[in-house]
């Protein structure tokens, strides 16, 4: 027996309670650029990955502003508070203007999700899962500013 090609529809639901509960905060109502969400588990992302953020192409030059596609790891288990705090930080990426493909600089992508994690913290959104990174370990006297500039 192969491995279903369905995502558990627990996990979907979780999901969607988690969107559900994001939608309650005024801020995120219509924060960022067009976006679509995927859920259908069809998009390959390595296990630990919570989503995948990808710049669609331009789909005709009257639109002023790229669009984004969000691919959710449905196949990941978490509380509806843990898909909120993520959605979330995903949104405040594009917002802040963090998902460029052409950079890679490590120090750059450290400081975007400082920034992005600390302006969440503030906003109280959800639960931060516990797999992702534990930012308030960053080194005395290094801010988001200060690794941006390393």
């Amino acid at each position: 027996m192969g491995k279903s090609k369905t995502p558990p529809k627990e996990n979907v639901a979780q999901f969607t309670e988690g969107q559900a509960l994001l939608r309650q905060f005024e801020l995120f109502k219509d924060l960022g650029p067009t976006t679509t969400i995927i859920t259908n588990g069809q998009h390959s992302l390595p296990k630990d990955a919570w989503l995948q953020i990808e710049r669609d192409r331009l789909r005709h030059y009257t639109q002023p502003t790229p669009s984004f596609t969000i691919y959710i790891n449905v196949w990941r288990r978490a509380t509806p508070p843990e898909w909120a705090n993520v959605l979330a930080q995903a949104k405040l990426h594009l917002v802040m203007d963090h998902v460029d493909p052409e950079q890679v600089d490590p120090y750059w992508r450290m400081a975007c999700e400082a920034k992005a994690v600390d302006f969440l913290r503030h906003l109280s959104i959800g639960i931060r899962p516990e797999s992702l990174a534990d930012l308030d370990a960053t080194p005395p006297g290094r801010d988001a500013y200060e690794l941006a500039r390393y």
